[in-house]
């Protein structure tokens, strides 16, 4: 045996622990019987008269046989910790650089190859329905075995110790840069452990490292991005049963969401049958970067997929940078070239910034750039009229439309349908849209912009941004759809509102005929009634807990909270994004007229960035594309 002993010291206030052994199957029993008869035979055990006893157990290893487990918690909980120094994996891992040659080394039954002190033999009893034993040798289970193994390992290697030996309790690695050196270096470990007495287990010697992925179900693409992640864990973790089961191990992923899920307090029947899996593990998560997380996300950061986020900036009309044009010769070359040298091709032209236009059918006024397949130019273009702030994640038809107004490509409907449905932030964050609820008595359709407009509050956001405000006052006229954000305190008076009307509505678009509202108090105040009657306003209010009459506001509050969901995400300053994302709703194509609300009230589009790229002698545009075009 080795001169290092596993010593066990009791707190003072020490209680003898004692416990009813466990119940098992017949076969498990029969296992137990010969596993005790053969570590009496190696004098591994021997009978005992302690008053201690604890119950006996069984553990699947990593190669399917079963390991004699003891439930020490009783005598552990009453034993004095061992603070010896552990080895972190992380710091190992990181001195096997510039190395070619790895041989690793499993010791058979490691624990049992250090004796326990003579006075400490019978703390170790146990109990069985077959004996009464207690261990000679240190079983697995006790709280400082893994601190006393460590300490008569770093013992034997010391002087080699992260030279060419990592070792960390019975997994011993050891590493060299040239196959000759290898050799002797495998020859001096496994010298050193024949003089002490250790024995290796060949059938363990070696190093699996493994990968595991799988496509997502059809139900599980609706998941949340939050139940992604946890499904990645609960779906690794039954794929490595075999090997995690019954041995503690590290989580190491670059989000939080795993541990929160851990002590989520509500759980769905389905994170309550993950909950169920991933209780029988013994983990704990480590937060790493995401961009040092290079190997799980291998397949993510290929190169060919990323999607670089458009940054905009001053760009000259006449002039774009030589890259752009690099990228963009190759699917319009033999056009390009033809253009250049004088001569014309039907539809085509090219512009001062050395672009090629297509002019469409002779009603088209405004020609559009030809965007060609190569590089980012496509994703980017999208990107403009999707991501930005000034764009609002508007969805598949009405980002078609905005985006039809400048740029032309073969497929971009596919193409755009695409980008849209791949989207992580709208899949986590869009409303649910459903069939409307019974029968429909819609309002009068009216007949001029500005005459009948709908009001509604949303709000209180707690906690309110630093300019006080806590709610947004929302105004939409009827027949153009066009809308009004506006941020507010949600305790304003009703005269509030009234100066907030006559300041962002009426002295834009004059004095309404008719306002739809709920049945807010501010909107059924007398002050409110009596304006309203003095210049002719009819007030019409939605039925009780009926907010489908005032439908046309429900769905642009809708709009508006998905929007600021998508883009407001890491500080609560959203009173400060709110003109970005009016622009949003008013430059998107509504369903119902197939034309924009910019365009329904004012005749044109008004102009974004993106518009910066449209030749210099062209007027702004004044059509507006339909949806298929």
């Amino acid at each position: 045996m080795r001169d290092v002993e596993h010593s066990i010291q009791l707190v003072p206030d020490y209680r003898v622990h004692h416990q009813a052994p466990y119940r098992l199957s017949i076969p498990m029993a029969t296992k137990l019987k010969r596993q005790l008869e053969e570590l009496s035979r190696l004098g591994f055990i021997k009978p005992s008269n302690s008053p201690c006893g604890a119950p006996v157990l069984f553990a699947r290893k990593a190669d399917g046989t079963l390991r004699l487990c003891i439930n020490y918690r009783g005598l552990n909980r009453y034993t004095i910790k061992n603070n010896y120094s552990m080895p972190r994996s992380d710091e190992l891992f990181g001195r096997l650089a510039g190395n070619r040659f790895f041989t690793k080394i499993d010791l058979r039954s490691g624990y049992h190859q250090i004796r326990v002190a003579a006075d400490d033999q019978l703390k170790t009893t146990f109990r069985s329905r077959f004996s009464h034993c207690e261990f000679t040798v240190m079983p697995f289970g006790l709280t400082n075995a893994p601190a006393t193994f460590q300490r008569s390992m770093n013992d034997i290697f010391r002087d080699i110790l992260e030279q060419y030996v990592l070792v960390y309790l019975d997994d011993i690695l050891v590493y060299s840069r040239t196959l000759e050196e290898h050799l002797r270096h495998l020859r001096d470990v496994l010298d050193r452990l024949r003089r002490h007495g250790f024995y290796a287990k060949l059938s363990k010697c070696d190093c699996p490292i493994a990968f595991y992925s799988r496509q997502l179900l059809p139900a599980e693409i609706n998941y949340t991005a939050d139940e992604h992640e946890v499904l990645a864990v609960v779906n690794a973790a039954r794929h490595w049963h075999h090997y995690l089961h019954g041995a503690p191990f590290t989580v190491r992923t670059d989000n939080s969401v795993v541990q929160a899920f851990l002590t989520k307090p509500k759980l769905t029947p389905r994170q309550a049958r993950w909950w169920r899996d991933l209780s029988e593990f013994s983990f704990t998560t480590e937060h790493i970067k995401s961009e040092t997380n290079r190997v799980a996300d291998a397949l993510s950061r290929r190169p060919d997929h990323d999607q670089e986020h458009i940054q905009l900036s001053s760009i000259s009309v006449t002039t774009v940078h030589h890259s752009v044009i690099d990228e963009f010769r190759p699917d319009y070359r033999d056009i390009h070239a033809t253009l250049r040298s004088g001569k014309t091709v039907p539809n085509y032209s090219l512009g001062d910034n050395d672009l090629v236009y297509w002019h469409g059918s002779p009603g088209t006024r405004e020609p559009r750039i030809c965007v060609p397949s190569t590089g980012q130019l496509r994703v980017r273009a999208e990107a403009e009229f999707y991501d930005q702030a000034a764009a609002g994640h508007m969805g598949f038809h009405k980002t078609l439309a905005r985006l039809s107004r400048l740029y032309v490509w073969p497929k971009r409907k596919d193409f755009v349908k695409d980008y849209v449905a791949k989207c992580l932030t709208c899949q986590e964050v869009n409303s649910v849209n459903h069939l409307p609820y019974g029968l429909h008595q819609p309002l009068p359709i009216p007949e001029g912009r500005w005459q009948f407009i709908l009001m509604d509050f949303i709000g209180p956001h707690r906690p309110p941004t630093p300019r006080g405000h806590d709610a947004i006052l929302v105004v939409v006229d009827r027949f153009t759809k066009r809308a009004h954000f506006v941020p507010c305190r949600y305790a304003i008076s009703a005269r509030e509102v009234v100066d907030i009307v006559f300041n962002r509505v009426v002295r834009d678009h004059g004095l309404h005929l008719s306002i739809i509202s709920d049945r807010d108090p501010r909107f059924t105040s007398r002050f409110w009634r009596r304006l309203h009657e003095v210049y002719g306003i009819q007030l019409r209010f939605s039925s009780s807990y009926h907010p489908q009459t005032d439908g046309q506001t429900e769905i642009t509050n809708r709009t508006l909270g998905d929007i600021l969901r998508k883009i407001v995400r890491d500080d609560q300053q959203w009173d400060l994004h709110l003109a970005h994302k009016e622009i949003a709703n008013n430059h998107a194509v509504s369903p119902a007229t197939r034309m924009s609300p910019y365009y329904c009230d004012l005749d044109y589009h008004p102009r974004v960035p993106a518009d910066f790229l449209r030749p210099s002698q062209l007027h702004p545009d004044t059509s507006c594309l339909a949806l298929d075009d």
